[in-house]
């Protein structure tokens, strides 16, 4: 379950907290991630804004093996 990872920009929020292709998003909101567009219907289920910040749970794989996630926060920005 979740969503790799697979790219990370240049000095984003996701880099400076950490997050590296290959890592796995598995909750936004506390409710699962299985698709990409699941990352984008929960935060407008949320009601989210610019600004907001959102609460997450990822992995890397090696975690992900071992049951050991981390929890992380972004702030929700505009859809390109």
């Amino acid at each position: 379950d979740g969503v790799i990872i697979t790219d990370v920009e240049k000095r984003s929020s996701g880099e400076r907290a950490g997050l590296q292709i290959g890592d796995v998003i598995l909750k936004v909101d506390e409710k699962e991630i299985n698709a990409p567009n699941d990352i984008i219907r929960v935060i407008d289920e949320g009601l989210h804004k610019v600004g907001d910040v959102v609460g997450s749970n990822f992995c890397t794989g090696d975690r992900k093996e071992a049951g050991k996630s981390r929890e992380l926060s972004f702030v929700a920005v505009n859809r390109v």
